[in-house]
């Protein structure tokens, strides 16, 4: 069942790259395994309250349902280059914040990206979105942007998704925008409206054509980024008729829907939502999806291709549409659309250098699929290669792996009083091992669940650390205001919690859980989204020297008093530092790199008079002076 070994694999996966970690896609790349195998500063030893905690609030101006993104090394005017954390909001806005210093408090730049004379759509609001008669709770207020986006950190590129109802006519839009990292611009081409169509007469055809619909297309999932193609996935809400499981591809420079396929033309449904969670790629340009309740088969064959609702999928590109070359579906496919039980509750996470393809759903089962003979579908009984029962309750958004020194291991934490589980992964047979399973000793007796992330310095033993986002008060998933938890474990042994939000819950605390969005860690910070309006960053305290100003070599600043020029000197050279001066309310009102060891003249001569607080940003720490203005 093994196709090359699997430390080899990861070993070219992880070989020659940089010390700073980038996180571009949900669940950190496109096999979805959910881990930043490349931490260094984070680890079992660190990671407790007396060392571990927030370090501050990036502010945004609404709910977060999309997992943060990390860019290492972005070349940001006025900043120099700087790791920085992307935060895409319901409200439709994209927010670039320094990703490591935290008295950096303001962006480096923030955008709406609603149309003029438009406005986000509301569920709140009977006129916008009419679901399930008024009563839809799924989400609390605007629908802007819900997929995570993905980054192309080659062309310094961020691809996201909006949606708009425009005013006067009422028409909802959804539009592809690729922005420039650097500076929140529009790229060329960008944006381009959403639309789509493809032969079918199934549910809201017109004249035998499938249309895409801009109100009652959801785009939940997160998006793709493989082969230099845009993916987008669109499913329902509410099971509100009449939706498919859209596909489309989009060139990543023109930004030209090349790729078009639907799950069900001939049918209903088969929404691609995966909690939030994206479609997998392989290393040959695969895709693999889950789809929901919906129409299985075609003609009264459920074998039948065309229509592919409840079902694990593997799609081949072919021309400008995708072909299914192998699939799964539940033989109990009827019970699940009657109980709404979705199958594609979850993304498919790929174990690499294997054929394995690893999936749960809202039954109550964790799937393994040979990700090249799925098992197909027989009313009678399941073909699958495993099929796990983990209590009969559903698990949302997916799994993570790891490859430690002591096996290699896959974790999930499915809902309602069961708890987080770890299994390892039996290569020879290509199945995971259940006689091995652990269990946390944690049972939050909360839907969805816990949404997991890890963290871990290549396989080292002692550095793994499993984040989940959890609920903290029972809720169906529809209420959103809710507290939440973030826990982190030890990834060698689940049975021991390290550290979590509520430990020391005034410093640390989330507030409103983020639904389905998992934690998100790079270069010693952990990311935490909230429906608080931030996103919590938090990290070691003083780690390295940051923020310890005796590390830091003299700096003098003078004259202090000064009337409108003032002069820097960091006494030691020690290479280009970064200067930032906030006024008294924290808003930044200067900033620039300059060279250490030389003398810098700054001018200041637009300032008000007033006290400022000048920063001197290096690499060995950050010292903050009192300036004071006269005249």
């Amino acid at each position: 069942m093994k196709k090359i070994s699997i430390a080899v694999f990861m070993a070219l996966i992880f070989s020659g790259v940089a010390a700073q970690v980038s996180v571009l896609t949900h669940h950190n790349d496109i096999m979805r395994m959910g881990a930043n195998l490349r931490e260094t500063k984070l680890d079992i030893t660190n990671v407790d309250t007396a060392h571990f905690g927030k370090l501050c609030d990036r502010v945004v101006d609404d709910q977060v349902y999309a997992q943060p993104l990390v860019v290492a090394g972005v070349n940001i005017p006025g900043y120099g280059e700087r790791n920085v954390l992307l935060i895409a909001t319901v409200n439709n806005s994209v927010y670039a914040y320094d990703a490591d210093d935290r008295l950096i408090v303001n962006p480096f730049w923030n955008v709406n990206l609603t149309p003029g004379g438009s406005r986000v759509p509301n569920v709140q609001d009977f006129n916008d979105l009419n679901v399930c008669g008024g009563s839809y709770s799924d989400f609390s207020g605007n629908i802007g942007i819900l997929g995570t986006p993905v980054i192309d950190s080659t062309t310094n590129t961020i691809y996201l998704v909006t949606k708009n109802r425009v005013n006067l006519t009422g028409e909802h839009q959804q539009w592809l925008h690729a922005l420039d990292i650097r500076n929140g611009n529009e790229k060329p081409s960008s944006p381009v409206m959403i639309e789509g169509s493809m032969p079918g007469n199934g549910d809201g055809n017109i004249g035998g054509i499938q249309y895409f619909n801009a109100v009652h297309e959801n785009q939940r999932a997160a998006l793709l980024l493989s082969n230099n193609i845009v993916y987008i996935t669109w499913a329902g809400y509410c099971d509100w008729p009449p939706y498919n499981g859209w596909i489309l591809g989009y060139d990543a420079q023109s930004l030209q829907r090349i790729v078009t396929w639907s799950s069900a033309p001939n049918g209903f449904a088969g929404g691609i939502w995966m909690s939030g969670a994206g479609i997998s790629a392989d290393e040959y340009g695969n895709l693999y999806a889950c789809t929901g309740n919906g129409q299985v088969g075609d003609g009264g064959d459920p074998a039948d291709v065309v229509n592919r609702s409840q079902s694990m999928l593997k799609l081949t590109r072919v021309d400008s549409t995708l072909q299914v070359s192998s699939f799964f579906t539940p033989y109990n496919f009827n019970y699940l659309n009657q109980f709404d039980l979705d199958m594609g509750t979850c993304s498919i996470m790929l174990i690499p250098g294997t054929d394995m393809a690893i999936t749960a759903g809202k039954e109550g089962y964790l799937y393994v699929a040979d990700r090249d003979s799925m098992g197909g579908v027989d009313t009678t009984v399941d073909h699958v290669r495993q099929k796990i029962d983990i209590g009969g309750v559903e698990t949302h958004s997916g799994t993570v792996f790891w490859h430690s020194d002591s096996a290699d291991y896959v974790y999930l934490w499915p809902s309602y009083e069961h708890p987080l589980m770890r299994f390892t992964v039996d290569y020879a047979n290509g199945i995971l091992d259940t006689a091995s399973k652990m269990q946390s000793t944690i049972n939050d007796d909360f839907k969805p669940g816990g949404i997991l992330s890890l963290s871990a310095n290549g396989s080292q033993n002692g550095t793994g650390i499993i984040w989940a986002n959890v609920p903290l008060a029972w809720a169906d998933a529809g209420i959103p205001d809710r507290p939440g938890i973030l826990r982190a474990f030890d990834a060698s042994n689940i049975t021991h919690e390290l550290w979590n939000s509520q430990m020391n819950k005034e410093r640390d605390s989330i507030k409103n859980y983020p639904k389905f969005a998992p934690p998100t860690i790079a270069n010693g910070r952990v990311y935490m989204p909230t429906f608080s309006g931030k996103v919590i960053m938090y990290g070691i305290f003083n780690p390295d020297g940051i923020d310890d100003v005796s590390a830091l070599p003299g700096v003098d600043v003078f004259p202090n008093p000064f009337s409108g020029y003032v002069n820097v000197y960091l006494k030691k050279k020690i290479g280009k530092c970064f200067i930032s001066i906030a006024n008294s309310i924290g808003d930044c009102v200067y900033k620039n790199t300059f060279e250490s060891g030389e003398v810098t003249t700054i001018d200041l001569s637009s300032l008000s008079k007033g006290i400022y607080s000048l920063s001197v940003h290096a690499p060995q720490g950050i010292v903050t002076k009192k300036v004071v203005r006269t005249q």
